[in-house]
Formats: C-alpha cells, sequence, structure tokens
C-alpha cells in the first residue's frame, strides 16, 4: 500500500497543497528502536495496517516525523513500508 508521505515544512503549511490536509490525524513519530501513530505504539510491519482506517484514498497524507536519534536510514525505511 503506497501513502504521500510528507516531513517538509512547505508541506505541513499547506503551501502548494491545493486543499491542504483533511481527514483525521495521520502523524507517524519515528525513533531509533520505536514508531508510533497518533501517539499509540505501532510494529513496522503493522504500519500500514494501522493506517488503513485513518485515509480513503492512497494519496492521503502520512506525516513521518523523526525524533532526535533517528537516522535517516531509518526515516527511509519506514517510507518504504508505506509505498
Amino acid at each position: 500500500m503506497w501513502y504521500s508521505c510528507c516531513w517538509c515544512s512547505s508541506c505541513l503549511s499547506g503551501a502548494g497543497a491545493g486543499d491542504g490536509y483533511a481527514g483525521p490525524p495521520r502523524l507517524v513519530d519515528i525513533s531509533a528502536d520505536t514508531l508510533a501513530l497518533n501517539g499509540r505504539s505501532v510494529a513496522l510491519s503493522g504500519l500500514a495496517e494501522a493506517l488503513t482506517p485513518l485515509t480513503t484514498t492512497r494519496e492521503d497524507t502520512v506525516v513521518l516525523r523523526a525524533a532526535d536519534g533517528a537516522s535517516v536510514q531509518r526515516l527511509l525505511d519506514v517510507a518504504q513500508v508505506l509505498e
């Protein structure tokens, strides 16, 4: 399953994003060892399934937020699961 992932400030502010963000929150916090979807712990293998009830189309935005200690590779691994 593929989602539109965004972590840049212009997308988060809605600049150039048409109508901007709509729908329920879809915030994935990424740390070196854990993931959380809207504040609730989730396994990497279950992330796409956990997002299913929060989305209506594959183009819905999912915000990825890397915490201190999360490597760029960790961020890419999470994004890849959502492709």
